[in-house]
């Protein structure tokens, strides 16, 4: 089965397992599909079917932004935040109430082997093995502190 997901109410995606295989347009009851194996146009979606296989048409699932979360001016990456505390200086977190996976906020910068590297809200077992700079709050700050470090 083809599943057609829906970009507007005339155009959808066309995937099969998972792997994009073209785009479907109608132009009033033509259909048209363009790039893939199956390009061509149609004359209506039984003729469509009938030579290619059946369509399941979806919605798109369209994730819903939601505000950023912050913890004393430094961003977080997750939806909501337990566990909040403020940890050798800088403010932790946790994303399950009661887990032992602990987070830093922010944007750091960790050094791997003599070489920097950009993280965002590692985790604090992460920050006690290696050499950081941080908290930062923008990647701004994070893109260039990673180039002065890497330009030593």
């Amino acid at each position: 089965m083809i599943k057609a997901t829906k970009l507007t109410e005339k155009s959808w995606m066309l995937s099969k397992r998972r792997t994009r295989c073209g785009i479907l347009r109608k132009d009033d009851e033509t259909y048209i599909i363009m790039g893939g194996p199956y390009s061509g146009k149609y004359e209506n979606l039984e003729i469509l079917e009938s030579k290619i296989e059946k369509f399941e048409f979806v919605e798109a699932k369209i994730k819903e932004n939601k505000d950023p979360i912050f913890l004393e001016e430094y961003p977080v990456k997750a939806d909501e935040v337990f566990d909040v505390s403020n940890e050798n200086g800088y403010p932790t977190y946790t994303k399950k109430e009661g887990s032992t996976d602990v987070y830093a906020a922010g944007y750091w910068c960790i050094n791997y082997n003599g070489n920097w590297h950009g993280h965002y809200c590692p985790r604090i077992k992460t920050l006690s093995e290696y050499e950081y700079i941080g908290p930062l709050k923008t990647k701004l700050e994070m893109d260039h502190n990673l180039k002065v470090g890497n330009s030593k």
